[in-house]
């Protein structure tokens, strides 16, 4: 008869729920930015799953097999809804791209100084803003926030580009063509840092679909690189033109397969933010000069993924060796030194020469 282990202990999953110790300022990109560091824990929760175990093996030799699994997860205070996975471990098409902010709890003294990565709940989310006539808005209050839902969420390989106009006179295209991107504040008139805004971007992405948050190793949440524009457009007042205005922030992502080969798990191997500009020519159907006549500025965002391929796995076919070593070509050449007879002298070598290469080959 088998014996049966009754209520053994298959998991134990806490939940630790916590409140932001504190606030500070920080400059990140030019911008003052709230920081949050350290907590107070509120209330631990334990979600514990019991289970019937029957033993294995004969009647004197029986045995349990039992696999236990323990979690934890640090939830903020307010916060209701769990971080999901994207894949168990490559990413699954369609499911959100994991992304967030790397965070530590600021300790000093005794306090044992830790990271981990503040993950966003749904996944990476592009601060493009726009309303439903296709307006841009220049929505800044949302852009820092990682529990927002404000923004284009980003799915695994699926690519997409939108799009808003936005309505300007010709004073205002001037200063946005001469706007240093370096300099540009939050109340400036300009197209970068106000409606193509990088800052609310998490600089940390999952590699893998179920990248955990506890480690911060870059092997597990690469950094996306953003690069930033430099310098100014020039704006030609005769022909009222600017030249090279930012238009457009492009987010790439490289991703390749790695594991198996009959099973292949998809994984982000980096990721990148750029911006693109263009010449922009002030047109409009009246007077471009009057006071209050605007024309449409047309400002994109897009995502791209790229698959890097499995170059590694070509098939590589080595030549066939040679079926006799391979001689020297100047290996006669002392025997073609003589003015003699040579014609017979190094026939005569010739042949002993095959002679030894066929005797060495029979030995082999």
């Amino acid at each position: 008869m088998s014996k049966v282990c009754q209520n053994a202990l298959v998991s134990v999953h806490y939940r630790v729920t916590y409140a932001p110790r504190k606030n500070s300022m920080e400059t990140v990109d030019g911008t003052e930015t709230e920081v949050q560091s350290g907590g107070t824990i509120e209330s631990i929760q334990a979600n514990i799953v019991v289970a019937n175990i029957t033993a294995f093996g004969s009647v004197n030799n029986q045995y349990f097999n039992l696999q236990q699994e323990y979690l934890v997860d640090f939830m903020k205070t307010g916060i209701v809804r769990p971080r999901s996975r994207s894949g168990m471990p490559g990413y699954i098409n369609g499911l959100p791209v994991l992304a967030g902010t790397l965070q530590t709890n600021g300790a000093i003294g005794a306090d044992t100084p830790k990271e981990a990565i503040d993950q966003t709940i749904d996944g990476l989310r592009i601060p493009f803003f726009a309303n439903d006539r296709g307006e841009c808005l220049p929505d800044l209050s949302n852009q820092l926030d990682v529990d927002s839902h404000a923004g284009e969420l980003v799915l695994f390989r699926q690519e997409f580009m939108k799009s808003c106009s936005l309505q300007v006179t010709l004073a205002e295209l001037e200063t946005m063509c001469i706007k240093d991107p370096a300099s540009v504040t939050k109340t400036d008139v300009s197209t970068y840092g106000i409606y193509l805004n990088s800052t609310g971007i998490q600089r940390r992405i999952g590699v893998y679909g179920n990248a955990n948050y506890t480690n911060t190793d870059l092997t597990e949440w690469l950094e996306m690189k953003v690069n930033k524009p430099v310098g100014q457009g020039t704006f030609q007042k005769n022909v009222m033109e600017c030249k090279t205005l930012i238009t457009s922030m492009n987010v790439e992502f490289l991703y390749a397969n790695a594991g198996a080969y009959l099973n292949p798990q998809p994984k982000i191997v980096a990721a990148r933010v750029s911006f693109g500009r263009e010449d922009v020519r002030f047109i409009s159907n009246g007077n471009p000069t009057a006071s209050g006549e605007k024309m449409n500025l047309v400002l994109s965002t897009s995502v791209t993924f790229v698959h890097l391929g499995d170059e590694a796995l070509e098939e590589y076919v080595p030549p066939a060796p040679p079926l006799l070593p391979e001689i020297p070509y100047d290996i006669f050449y002392p025997f073609l030194l003589s003015e003699g007879q040579r014609n017979s002298f190094v026939s005569s070598w010739t042949f002993i020469v095959v002679t030894v290469v066929c005797a060495f080959l029979t030995q082999r």
